[in-house]
């Protein structure tokens, strides 16, 4: 082959392989055989990074000013400066699904807010990944294949009205139909060439974005699609240059060049237009409008565009590897866009306000600004991700970047204090009740708060002591020895249908472990009565949020790892003790309590003992339990194996070969320990809506966290080393 051909399908390769769609997204796009969004895309939000600051504060503007042009076009232009947006959006999770990697895309999630169901395309796997409203993974539809009901790149998906999903296969260019209950309908083919980013659904309706590509330019279409008619919403236009690069020639698009932005309500397409912040409205007979703000388009200098190609991921940054090239190279053979429009991306509320995310002062998107369904400015906010779709009036999913993996998240926020659940109404939109996509109950009422002290009558005559007022209970553990991991047949159980290969082999090798210190470890998991006390003290700044279950005695949840050493140090700070999060190996010797069956109170699950997803309890997939509400293990620790999952101080090792005998944390073995962070923390225990299989002593959960990960189910307690006079009882050996 030609060196020329070579480093063109070289290219072609790769935007194919790792991140056409986001080129497409943010104007970096590569010509070639490429046609579709790719299957190991980065998507539009890959330009979000650490975002900029904006300053809301100021005058709250002017009036609107509304008129009609000579064409009947209504035009809305509202002047003034960012004012404050009344809402407060808070992240409160994020979508990670148990067994694997997702690699998010905007376009390839939807929402039905009716179900409270979230669906995520997922091209590596080819499959549609569900969750419910709260983040918690349902399961998958579709599968690998050609056949009907089968994906080889689901690179979009959507739902309508009436709940039915429907996925765009963008490499055999059909799109398939889903109930909402999981169950194949139909498919159909594509009334035209996909090349994205997204498309829409409605009743007899289809929208979506073509493209053309000659040796000069690229015309990219957003089109209109109604019974067998193409109406022509926007065309986008930028020219080609020829990048020269070590490896030979190719055709490619300057950086940061134009795409088409855009989101839909039914059968309105809003689009971003221009370079100016300007969106305008199309609906098929219906009147145009044009909403307006005052901001123009955002500078870019060299030094921007070099830093954008840097440390955005995509196709670029793999061939400037190959080919030994640095970004100013690059920059200097295709050049880049000296002005971009404002505006970055466009999502629409279920009340039908805009929620448009923009640059304020660099490349990357800094601010939501929230328009009204009329056109009107309402407000802004910062966020450091893009909104894409709305679960809830006050639920959303945003996607941004981790600034420290550099992969993509798709975060889960709630406006001001808005709780609960989203579930069915009666609006004759019903959905299937059966697993995966069980709809969740509503929380029961708030609990009281409770005094946790000290008990004198330990099961197993352990001392219980209490540092200071505001410290949590804590039980003084002897040394002993012990066998960390699966050790039988039952203790390795699970149903096969939802439980992951990789949970069984992250369980082996049975370890034997010494722990040869007495320990003190958390009588319960950390309350939200004993976090709000350290942010009443100014020292904690975040206030967890609890989904209306209740604060008091309810473990504290939503509290990332590194929320949870915040905790620690301010407990350091008032009592001048050593306290940390546990090893896994200190929490498993605490779990297990002297027992070898899988749970400490025998193999069975049983009923009553726990709260989880058919543990028996009032709470069980519901929401978590007042700690101490069931019966402690034989050493006077509760909720051992579920209510919350617990973080410890390890990294995330793929099973236990390796694993330290001294009960000591595994950190830098770790292959996400990375200067000098864990960037794929370790958890232990069950959470009140897990799976029955996974209430066990050996269970491990780790991945998928990052540090500053927060979700609904992650919680902690905490350990100190103990003073030998504090031991009252002897140590023990439980092999």
């Amino acid at each position: 082959m030609p060196q020329k051909q070579l480093v063109q399908a070289r290219i072609d390769k790769t935007v194919k392989e790792e991140a056409a769609a986001v080129l497409a997204a943010v104007g970096l796009t590569v010509s070639g055989a490429l046609r579709r969004a790719s299957s190991r895309s980065l998507a539009a939000v890959a330009l979000i990074a650490p975002l900029g600051v904006c300053s809301p504060a100021g005058d709250h503007g002017t009036a609107p000013a509304t008129v009609r042009d000579s064409l009947g076009v209504v035009i809305v232009e509202s002047t003034g400066r960012d004012r404050p947006l009344e809402e407060t959006p808070v992240r409160f999770g994020v979508l990670t699904h148990p067994d694997r990697t997702l690699d998010f895309v905007p376009w390839g999630i939807a929402a039905d807010p009716i179900a409270g169901f979230i669906y995520v395309a997922d091209q590596s796997e080819a499959t549609v990944v569900v969750f419910d409203s709260l983040g918690a993974y349902s399961g998958d539809i579709g599968r690998r294949g050609e056949g009907p009901g089968e994906f080889l790149e689901p690179a979009a998906v959507d739902v309508d009205d009436h709940g039915v999903v429907s996925v765009l296969d963008a490499r055999r260019a059909l799109v398939s139909r889903w109930s909402p209950s999981g169950d194949f309908i139909d498919q159909s083919r594509l009334p035209a060439s996909y090349w994205g980013p997204g498309f829409a659904v409605a009743d007899g309706w289809l929208a979506l974005v073509a493209s053309t590509t000659d040796n000069a330019r690229r015309e990219q279409f957003l089109l209109a699609h109604r019974e067998g008619k193409s109406d022509t919403v926007q065309v986008v236009t930028h020219e080609l240059r020829t990048l020269e690069t070590p490896c030979g020639s190719a055709t490619a698009s300057p950086i940061l060049a134009p795409t088409p932005v855009w989101a839909n309500r039914g059968t309105t397409v809003y689009f971003a237009e221009g370079l100016s912040y300007r969106i305008d409205a199309h609906s098929s007979g219906g009147p145009p409008s044009s909403f307006r703000r005052a901001l123009g388009p955002v500078n870019v200098g060299e030094e921007e565009a070099q830093g954008f190609l840097e440390t955005v991921p995509g196709p670029y940054q793999a061939m400037m590897r190959q080919c030994d090239m640095d970004a100013r190279e690059v920059l200097g053979s295709v050049g880049w866009a000296a002005e971009v429009s404002p505006v970055v991306g466009i999502a629409v509320d279920l009340s039908g306000r805009l929620w448009v995310s923009r640059r304020a002062s660099s490349v990357v998107p800094s601010v939501v600004d929230v328009l009204a369904p009329t056109g009107e400015y309402v407000g802004s906010f910062e966020l450091p991700a893009i909104p894409i779709v709305f679960v809830s009036e006050s639920r959303f999913v945003a996607v941004g970047l981790n600034p420290f993996t550099g992969g993509l998240t798709a975060g889960l926020y709630n406006l001001g204090e808005a709780r609960g659940v989203a579930t069915p109404t009666d609006s004759g939109k019903q959905r299937a009740s059966r697993r995966p996509f069980a709809d969740k109950r509503h929380p029961g009422p708030r609990d009281r708060a409770r005094v946790l002290e000290p008990s004198n009558d330990n099961p197993a005559g352990f001392r219980e002591i209490k540092d200071c007022p505001k410290c949590p209970v804590m039980v003084i553990l002897p040394p002993g020895r012990f066998t960390m991991g699966a050790m039988s047949p039952q203790d390795a159980e699970g149903d096969p249908a939802t439980r992951p290969d990789w949970t069984v082999l992250s369980e082996q090798p049975p370890t034997h472990v010494e722990i040869g210190y007495p320990l003190a470890i958390g009588k319960y998991e950390v309350t939200f009565s004993e976090w709000d006390q350290c942010t009443e003290a100014g020292w904690c700044d975040y206030r967890p949020d609890d989904l209306g279950w209740g604060r008091g005695n309810r473990p504290a949840i939503f509290i990332s790892r590194d929320d949870a050493e915040h905790y620690i140090e301010w407990l350091r700070s008032l009592t001048g003790k050593a306290y940390r999060l546990p090893s896994e190996a200190e929490w498993e010797y605490a779990a297990r309590a002297g027992t070898r069956t899988a749970r400490w109170w025998g193999d069975a699950l049983g009923t009553g003992f726990t709260v989880c997803d058919g543990c028996g309890s009032e709470w069980d997939d519901v929401s978590t339990a007042p700690v101490g509400s069931f019966s402690p293990n034989p050493w006077g620790l509760h909720d051992m194996l579920s209510n919350a999952n617990e973080w410890v101080a390890d990294c995330w090792v793929e099973s236990h070969a390796g694993a330290r005998t001294d009960g000591s944390p595994r950190v830098a073995e770790s292959s996400w320990w990375r200067d000098g962070r864990c960037l794929r923390a370790l958890q232990r225990g069950s959470s009140w809506g897990s799976y029955p299989w996974s209430v066990r002593a050996a269970k491990r959960i780790g991945g998928h966290y990052g540090p500053d990960s927060r979700s609904y189910s992650h919680g902690f307690r905490i350990v100190r080393p103990a003073e030998a006079h504090e031991v009252e009882r002897g140590g023990g050996e439980f092999d």
